[in-house]
Parts: C-alpha cells; sequence; structure tokens
C-alpha cells in the first residue's frame, strides 16, 4: 500500500472512530436524560377507559406456536404495518386504543408503531413533563441500554414504593424471558427496578 493510499485509509478509520465516540456519547447521555421521567400525553377519558377494558379482556391469550403468531397477535400486528411474527408488546396495546378508538370515533393519543419505545418519543416531544409518579392506564417503558428496541406494558393498579400491576403483551406470565413471552398476561413490576438487562426508560401518562 503507497503511502497516498495508507494516508486515505487512516483517516477514514478516525472519522469512523469519532462518530463511534459521539454515537456513545449521545446515546449515554439520552439514557441519563431519559432516566426515569414522566411526560404526559392529552387523550379523551373515554378513550382511555375503553382501551384499558379491552386490553384486560385479552389476558391470558397465548402464542399459536410461541413465534409470536396467533390469529390475534397477526392482527395486532398487522395494525402497526409490521410483519407476522414481530415482537408486538406495542403492537397490542396500539391495537386496543385503535379498537377503542373505532368505537367512539377518535384517533388513538399514541403513534401507529411497532416499536416498544415510539410512544415515549412521542411523549417527550410533544407531551408535557409531570412528577414521576404511577398512575393507572400510565404505559412504563424500558430499553436495552444504548438500543432503541426494549418493552413497554400498561399500568391496571398502584402500590407502594413503585410498585404496580401491569397488563403487558408478549411477555409470560412468570419467571422466564418476559420481554418475547408466549402472550398477553397481568404483571407485578416495579416502575425503578430494571427488567433483565432493560432499564427504566420511564412513564407515559395519558390525561383528558
Amino acid at each position: 500500500m503507497d503511502l497516498k493510499k495508507h494516508k486515505i485509509l487512516e483517516s477514514i478509520l478516525l472519522l469512523l472512530a469519532i462518530l463511534g465516540v459521539t454515537l456513545a456519547i449521545y446515546l449515554f447521555a439520552t439514557d441519563i436524560v431519559f432516566g426515569q421521567v414522566k411526560y404526559v400525553l392529552k387523550a379523551d377519558k373515554d378513550l382511555i377507559g375503553l382501551k384499558a377494558k379491552i386490553a384486560k379482556g385479552f389476558v391470558g391469550l397465548r402464542e399459536k406456536t410461541d413465534r409470536n403468531d396467533g390469529y390475534w397477535i397477526d392482527r395486532f400486528n398487522k395494525s402497526v404495518g409490521v410483519s407476522k411474527g414481530s415482537p408486538y408488546c406495542n403492537a397490542g396495546q396500539y391495537f386496543c386504543w385503535d379498537s377503542a378508538g373505532r368505537l367512539l370515533g377518535m384517533k388513538p393519543p399514541v403513534v401507529r408503531s411497532g416499536l416498544a419505545n415510539s410512544s415515549f418519543n412521542q411523549a417527550f416531544k410533544k407531551g408535557q413533563k409531570k412528577t414521576y409518579a404511577a398512575k393507572k392506564n400510565d404505559y412504563l417503558v424500558w430499553r436495552y441500554p444504548f438500543l432503541y428496541t426494549g418493552h413497554v406494558e400498561s399500568i391496571t393498579a398502584t402500590g407502594r414504593a413503585g410498585w404496580v400491576k401491569t397488563v403487558g403483551f408478549n411477555t409470560t406470565a412468570g419467571a422466564g424471558n418476559q420481554r418475547e413471552g408466549g402472550g398477553v398476561y397481568e404483571r407485578k413490576r416495579n416502575i425503578y427496578h430494571f427488567l433483565g438487562r432493560m432499564k427504566i426508560r420511564g412513564l407515559v401518562g395519558f390525561e383528558s
């Protein structure tokens, strides 16, 4: 390799290193900024209530072959425009909002997306920041450090010391893989605790 090509390669490697460090700093900063915060989106009271009832009605639903599949699960994923077999923790929540909205003639307050953190991203940009305290119907959102993937569940009841009850899609009934689980279940979570390797990103509230 001649000197000119060697210098070009060094410059490219240096640029990639700088970009890598910049990205790492950004992700680290956003993990700190987004850690344990709450943002609230506006939503109609009746829509919030009906969405919660629809979600609760799916508790106990199991996948057909433990591959993110089944009649309803396929419909969850179709509602957000992702392929069959995709993770559906957020797709299930959106499907409930969309179903409630169709019945009441209203639009869902959350974006149409299969990404677990999509509603938090939306609330961060357009919502109102509130005290970090869980309320019924809030979303509890986790994220893998330095990644965009995570998990989301909807709070059905609150307790002491950050403990809550939730309805989670694409989770398990008990111990085990709680992000890529086999159905829809009620869970006991804590708004300050990790979920496996995922850390709490925050809460998304819904208020009329």
